[in-house]
């Protein structure tokens, strides 16, 4: 069984191509699946870049085009989709294939803040409709997300799905290796941020925080979002000597990075003035976290608030109260049993999660599109 899977080019270890990635190395994916994958560059205004790769995806033997969906992908305000998606469909209508679109991201009319509101909603709404339109079968990760989405369906199968967990790690370090190779003694507790630095992951609330708390130290492992090194900079400025900022990280960096750490703080927001408000509804680093079995102290977004009553695999504070976030963090450290009641947490996490199931699912979905076809 053949599958086109398309994803923006990897930039960064969490990125949608991680994603892809992940999938793809599972042995459900391997053993079961002959997947051509059909990258674009992310971002790009370059039309042809976008209909090289509709080209690709339905002009191979695959039955089923399966892309990887954010806003953000698609060039600023998601211009190029306007490009993608039409063509994408004309291609695969034509060609015979079946279309499936995992949606990771949902911005709807309810999500919608600042100047020139009425313009973005009607924007934005159209925008959904042409994804709607085009699809076979849409996933989604959240239930929430699947909800938001539910008036631009216009009848097409839809299914949740979770993000997956993966139950292995990614390099074979132990944990005073991985403190080293970032500069630190193997007895140091060190507490740490992964991924992109952005005001929407709360970067500069873990810099603070470190700040407050000088006696631990701090691990910012990632480097800036695309075009936004400016924000990156002046962090770097105020950057209390506690705190390690390392970068963008290669592959095995990023896994490494998640070995050293003792504790994890994901300070995430979601209303950043930005124009809409971005809901947390999955987390590839919170996953990465569960992956490595690590106590996590987050924001109370209302997906990380679900996650710590049904699994109690992480632990909230109150959204932008520096007080709230030093407690719920100094009662986590100081407490060897609420440790390990958040890492007992993450197993059951995983469990529930794991990407061999995740990606069982996926297969199912392909079979029944290509059922239908026949």
């Amino acid at each position: 069984m053949k599958i086109s899977l398309v994803t923006p080019q990897q930039e960064g270890p969490s990125s949608l191509y991680s994603y892809t990635d992940q999938l793809i190395k599972e042995d459900e994916f391997k053993e079961g699946l002959d997947i051509d994958l059909c990258t674009f560059k992310q971002g790009s205004i370059n039309p042809l870049e976008y209909l090289k790769v509709a080209q690709h995806a339905t002009g191979s033997d695959s039955k089923v085009v399966h892309i990887q969906h954010e806003y953000g992908v698609f060039g600023p305000a998601t211009i190029m989709s306007w490009v993608f998606f039409p063509m994408l469909w004309i291609l695969a209508s034509i060609r015979n294939k079946s279309i499936v679109i995992t949606v990771h991201e949902v911005i709807n009319n309810e999500l919608i803040r600042g100047r020139l509101k009425i313009l973005k909603k009607i924007y934005i709404h159209l925008n959904n409709h042409v994804i709607g339109w085009t699809a076979d079968y849409l996933i989604f990760l959240s239930s929430p997300a699947k909800f938001q989405f539910k008036e631009f369906t216009h009848g097409t199968p839809v299914n949740q799905i979770a993000h997956g967990a993966s139950t292995e790690r990614q390099v074979d370090l132990s944990k005073s290796e991985a403190k080293s190779q970032f500069g630190f003694d193997p007895d140091t507790t060190l507490i740490a941020e992964f991924g992109y630095i952005s005001e929407r992951k709360g970067s500069d609330f873990f810099v603070d925080l470190a700040k407050q708390l000088p006696k631990y130290e701090f691990l910012l492992a990632g480097g800036p979002e695309k075009g936004n090194t400016k924000f990156v900079s002046q962090l770097k400025e105020r950057c209390p000597k506690n705190l390690q900022i390392t970068g963008e990280l290669e592959s095995k960096e990023f896994h490494a990075s998640f070995i050293a750490s003792d504790v994890v703080v994901l300070p995430y927001r979601e209303d950043t003035g930005r124009g809409f408000v971005n809901e947390v509804k999955q987390s590839g680093i919170l996953n990465w976290c569960m992956t490595y079995e690590l106590p996590v102290i987050t924001s109370d977004c209302k997906y990380f608030c679900d996650l710590e009553e049904e699994y109690g695999c992480l632990r909230t504070y109150d959204s932008g109260s520096m007080s709230a976030a030093i407690t719920a963090l100094e009662d986590v450290m100081q407490s060897e049993s609420k440790k390990c009641d958040l890492i007992t947490g993450t197993q059951k996490f995983k469990k529930d999660n794991m990407m061999s199931k995740v990606c069982n699912q996926h297969i199912n979905i392909y079979r029944q599109l290509m059922c239908d076809d026949l």
